[in-house]
């Protein structure tokens, strides 16, 4: 299915992948009405949905943030830059 241009990228993200809410929320483990109120932006995205609907959409995570959302940064952990690392914790160096 071809994603509409202004749909939210968590809805556009789902369709894609031809899921239907309630298919969305069991990989996600997300329950289906807040999976809902998520793609109507009427709830926050925070890092641990983000990172729940990238692995259950098989994506990097910054698909799933529309550019330029305010919403992205409140996110994102604070001193994360790219959506790399929001998957991956981030290495401590060794001292020595």
């Amino acid at each position: 299915m071809d994603a509409v241009p202004d749909m939210n990228p968590l809805k556009a993200k789902r369709l894609a992948k031809d899921l239907t809410l309630e298919q969305a929320a069991v990989l996600s483990g997300i329950n289906r009405g807040s999976l809902s109120r998520l793609e109507r932006g009427e709830q926050r995205l925070d890092v641990d949905d983000l990172r729940r609907l990238a692995k259950a959409y098989d994506c990097d995570p910054a698909l799933l943030i529309p550019p330029g959302e305010p919403a992205a940064q409140r996110a994102l952990p604070r001193g994360v830059h790219a959506a790399k690392e929001v998957c991956q914790p981030e290495e401590t160096p060794a001292h020595a």
